[in-house]
């Protein structure tokens, strides 16, 4: 059974926030992390602060699904790249 993290609020109009992004995790034989959404200025920082979480709470071993981004900037990709530079991280891969 797969475990849901809450999804992550749209951001408000101030311009900080998530946008709208979700991110659900399935826990089970291999740990899978579903991204849907944009991934930007905006979102970056929530997106982290998520990965961050499930790394701290299942271990660094993991699978980004990205299969849902529909958009994707330099703060994205580099939240992604810093996920995987992360000490501790042996994997961060895309599906």
């Amino acid at each position: 059974m797969p475990h849901t993290l809450p999804s992550l609020q749209p951001h408000p109009s101030d311009g900080t926030g998530t946008a709208g992004l979700q991110v659900t995790t399935f826990a089970g034989p291999s740990l899978v992390v579903e991204i849907h959404g944009e991934i930007d200025v905006f979102s970056a920082p929530g997106l982290r602060d998520e990965l961050l979480q499930v790394i701290r709470r299942y271990g660094p071993q993991l699978a980004l699904d990205l299969a849902g981004v529909t958009f994707i900037d330099c703060a994205g990709v580099n939240v992604l790249l810093a996920t995987r530079r992360r000490p501790g991280s042996r994997t961060v891969r895309s599906m």
